[in-house]
């Protein structure tokens, strides 16, 4: 349990980096793409997250699993929204030019 705490700290961690050094690279442009590419990326990484939640409210409310540490069951959705938002941001840079 506590190498997947480690583990898992670990990967969140290198994600967060990975974004801000993303918004940095993008930051560096300075016109309105900068701006169009991170709401584009917001707005997306937003439902996504929201789709997550409310899939964990069903599983919740149906009792899908077992859920024994709501550290880990936290920890593991901010790492799939820091993977939605940054596959968000390299896709609308992909999109929109950078």
């Amino acid at each position: 349990m506590d190498w997947l705490l480690i583990g898992l700290s670990g990967v969140f961690i290198l994600l967060t980096v990975l974004i801000i050094v993303f918004l940095v690279s993008l930051s560096k442009q300075g016109d309105e793409r900068y701006e169009h590419i991170k709401t584009k990326a917001i707005v997306i990484s937003f439902y996504a997250t929201v789709g997550v939640l409310i899939g964990n409210l069903g599983r919740a409310i149906f009792n899908i699993g077992n859920q024994t540490n709501g550290f880990i069951s936290n920890l593991s959705l901010l790492i799939v929204v820091a993977v939605i938002f940054l596959a968000s941001l390299v896709w609308q840079k992909r999109k929109y030019g950078g």
